[in-house]
């Protein structure tokens, strides 16, 4: 065919694939709907951009402000219902192609278009940027957590460093300290006698002094973390309560203390609820005495 011909043909393609994608979501655009993702375009004075451009636009760092305006995005595309539109009635290349056109049009081109073009374009967008944004949530978060867990190992290795240093003195004088016991030759009183003679009493109760406390078994690495706790509180309460964690067997019990995390931002409680113990079986007491 012409070029002209081949135009028109492919024109006629466009415009009945656009009548075709409407109808298959029609049901989906009621007033109150249509109206928000006509609101989405609307330039916002606080964000100095439009909704749309603020939703398709990610963080630009892992940092406290960042994740809290991912969930502030995650909770405003929920509420727009977002992340339960049912676009299963287009077939998933349609879906991409709407959205890309949707990511890189900017809000003044898509006002211009019809409704019937816009509407399809947003929806498949707003779908697609609920899990865009789900998924950016939780990396951010992975990311700013792991950040202040990394800061707490350097300050632990630096630590755990300088104690290796002070324990060198202590680790000679044992050195000197251990032939002296282990000789059975030497009377047991004269014992302390002579190693306050050969070491020196001042070099003794020097090391006595620097006596360091032992440390626990992660050598004190929850006790750095817990310096970051302030820094933690600015997000993690609202990533808990915008986020639902899940996991096998293995799991639960950190699903169970993210979930008595959860409660706590939630009442403002300072302290953990106590549980409720287990119901005690009668034949479990039959075989027991007294």
């Amino acid at each position: 065919p012409g070029v002209v011909t081949l135009l028109e043909k492919v024109a006629a393609a466009r415009a009945a694939a656009e009548r075709e994608t409407h109808a298959r979501v029609a049901h989906l655009l009621y007033p109150e709907r249509a109206g928000g993702l006509d609101g989405l375009l609307v330039f916002d004075p606080k964000l100095r951009s439009s909704r749309l451009n603020w939703l398709v636009t990610g963080p630009v760092q892992a940092s406290p402000p960042s994740v809290k305006g991912e969930v502030d995005k995650l909770e405003f595309l929920r509420g727009l219902g977002a992340d339960t539109l049912d676009l299963s009635g287009l077939p998933a290349e349609r879906r991409r192609f709407l959205a890309q056109i949707g990511r890189r049009l900017t809000s003044q081109a898509l006002v211009r278009r019809e409704a019937n073009r816009c509407h399809p374009i947003l929806l498949t967008l707003l779908a697609q940027t609920s899990v865009d944004v789900l998924d950016s949530v939780v990396q951010i978060f992975d990311q700013t957590l792991s950040g202040a867990e990394s800061r707490a190992r350097i300050k632990l290795r630096d630590e755990l460093a300088e104690r290796a240093k002070l324990s060198e003195n202590r680790l000679a004088l044992l050195d000197e300290i251990l032939p002296v016991l282990a000789d059975i030759g030497i009377p047991d009183e004269d014992v302390g006698v002579l190693l306050r003679g050969k070491l020196g009493l001042d070099r003794i109760r020097t090391a006595h002094a620097g006596a360091t406390v032992r440390l626990s078994r992660d050598h004190g690495h929850l006790r750095l973390l817990e310096g970051s706790y302030t820094y933690i509180r600015q997000f993690a309460p609202k990533v808990l309560q915008a986020v639902r964690f899940a996991g096998g067997t293995d799991a639960k019990p950190l699903v169970e203390a993210l979930g008595i995390l959860r409660e706590l931002n939630a009442t403002g409680a300072r302290k953990r609820p106590r549980r409720r113990p287990d119901p005690v079986r009668t034949d479990t007491l039959a075989g027991l005495p007294g």
